[in-house]
């Protein structure tokens, strides 16, 4: 095999590597982000639940 061909090779092998690292790192990218949308979304409703709350107190009408 001569230098140049197994140079080759191994660029095919480096690339094929790239590619599937930045698949992995887009997909661990999405999860996290659908993971705080979850967090977020929650936190939101239960403010809003809070908010009814303290309206229905000042108000006198239980939610």
């Amino acid at each position: 095999m001569t230098p140049f061909r197994e140079a080759q090779t191994n660029w095919k092998y480096l690339l094929i590597a790239f590619f599937v690292a930045t698949l992995t790192a887009t997909a661990i990218l999405i999860y996290i982000n659908h993971v705080m949308v979850d967090v977020a979304s929650l936190y939101q409703f239960r403010r809003i639940e809070q908010l009814e709350k303290w309206a229905g107190e000042e108000t006198g009408i239980e939610q």
